[in-house]
C-alpha cells in the first residue's frame, strides 16, 4: 500500500468500518512515523542521545455542575511506561469565561505518567444551565 497525504477520517457511531477507512489509517499512522520530530537529549552525566519526540493531541468534553468538572484522559498506550508525558490544555466555552484547569496524574499520583491523567476545571462564575459542560483541548 502507497502512502498517502495525512487526511482526517471519522468513524461515526454503528458506522461500518471500511477498507478504505483503515488503509487510510494506516497511512496516517505511517506519514505521523516517518514526519515525526526527532529531540537531542543531554542526560545530568552528559550522555546525549537522540530520541522521538511523541506529540499527542485530543480533545474531551467534561460535564460542568455548579462550577466545576472533572475528567480522567488514557493515553492507550502512547506512551513507554517510564515516560512522564507533559500536558498541556486549553479550554474551549462558549457559557463561562474564567476558568481554572488542573492537570494531575490519575488518582493521588501528582505527575501525569504513561497511563494518562486526571483533568479538572472549575469556575468561580454561576452555572448555567444553558452550557452544562466545557471542552479541554
Amino acid at each position: 500500500m502507497a502512502v498517502t497525504p495525512f487526511r482526517h477520517i471519522d468513524f461515526a457511531v454503528h458506522e461500518p468500518v471500511t477498507k478504505e477507512k483503515l488503509d487510510q489509517y494506516q497511512s496516517n499512522v505511517q506519514w505521523l512515523v516517518d514526519n515525526t520530530p526527532v529531540t537531542l537529549n543531554v542526560d545530568t552525566a552528559g550522555r546525549a542521545g537522540i530520541d522521538s519526540l511523541i506529540i499527542v493531541g485530543g480533545r474531551v468534553r467534561i460535564p460542568f455542575v455548579n462550577g466545576y468538572g472533572a475528567g480522567r484522559v488514557y493515553f492507550n498506550g502512547a506512551f513507554a511506561s517510564s515516560t512522564y508525558p507533559v500536558v498541556t490544555s486549553g479550554v474551549v466555552s462558549e457559557g463561562y469565561k474564567h476558568l481554572w484547569v488542573n492537570v494531575g496524574g490519575i488518582g493521588e499520583a501528582l505527575l501525569a505518567d504513561s497511563t494518562g491523567f486526571d483533568i479538572a476545571v472549575q469556575t468561580t462564575e454561576a452555572s448555567n444551565p444553558t452550557y452544562p459542560s466545557v471542552v479541554v483541548n
